[in-house]
């Protein structure tokens, strides 16, 4: 099969998937998990979870947001679940300095028992590959 160049989206194509995307969030939550996908902290998102796409990126409402975790561990990866706890999507999940890219970044992703958990920024973006 023959390899074929990657589609180019203009910023409104963008803004119309991630609205979309975003649009099923709604009322969902954010789960930080263990590599072994167990949930260790789960924060609501609001309803509308994010604002309207501009240039590509929608930027989530209602922050700052906070909860107590229900188990300690280190957190791997962040998972966007809807309102009824379907997967949206997931990212991965490194620490401040950390030189490999990661989908978000967080002051340390070793998770203690009653210390509050709080995402102060989160962004959902339409980039071209």
């Amino acid at each position: 099969m023959a390899a074929f160049p990657p589609i180019l989206a203009s910023d409104p194509a963008k803004n119309a998937a991630i609205d979309a995307q975003c649009a099923l969030a709604d009322g969902g939550t954010i789960e930080f998990q263990d590599a072994a996908d167990t949930p260790l902290c789960i924060i609501a998102l609001d309803s509308p979870a994010f604002g309207a796409a501009v240039g590509g990126v929608a930027d989530a409402a209602g922050l700052p947001k906070g909860n107590t975790p229900i188990l300690a561990g280190t957190i791997d990866h962040y998972v966007i679940k809807d309102a009824g706890a379907t997967e949206l999507w997931r990212g991965t999940v490194g620490v401040i300095g950390d030189l490999a890219p990661f989908n978000m970044y967080l002051t340390t992703n070793i998770l203690p028992l009653a210390v509050a958990v709080a995402v102060v920024e989160l962004k959902h973006e339409q980039v071209d590959p």
